[in-house]
């Protein structure tokens, strides 16, 4: 005796969500807000690259960097320092990085209107 085709249980996918073809108790809002939320949760786990963090955090200590070679401490003691706290850079990265810091600092200063950063 054959089967009638419509009469089977196949899984069937709609929007990520696993049912099967006699389960009406799907409702697709609460299939859109769960989509949502998940898109939601991805992008707050997104973390920036290594090499963002590293101009974030050098930026944030900009000031005590400068105060200590202002204090004349060499880069490589400023180094030194920055990376026994979690900070490794390397001698170029961290002369751009200072360079880069300072144009910014000194086009704030002559254009405070320009730059939305402090």
């Amino acid at each position: 005796m054959a089967r009638d085709p419509s009469s089977r249980h196949e899984p069937q996918t709609w929007k990520g969500v696993m049912s099967t073809s006699t389960n009406t108790s799907i409702n697709p809002l609460s299939v859109i807000e769960q989509g949502k939320q998940d898109i939601v949760q991805a992008l707050n786990a997104l973390q920036p690259n290594s090499r963002t963090l590293r101009s974030e955090l050098f930026t944030e200590h900009f000031p005590r960097i400068e105060a200590a070679l202002g204090r004349c401490v060499t880069q490589t003691a400023v180094r030194k320092a920055l990376a026994a706290a979690g900070l490794k850079l390397s001698a170029a990265t961290f002369k751009k990085l200072l360079d880069i810091e300072r144009q910014r600092r000194n086009s704030d200063i002559q254009n405070p209107m320009s730059g939305d950063r402090a």
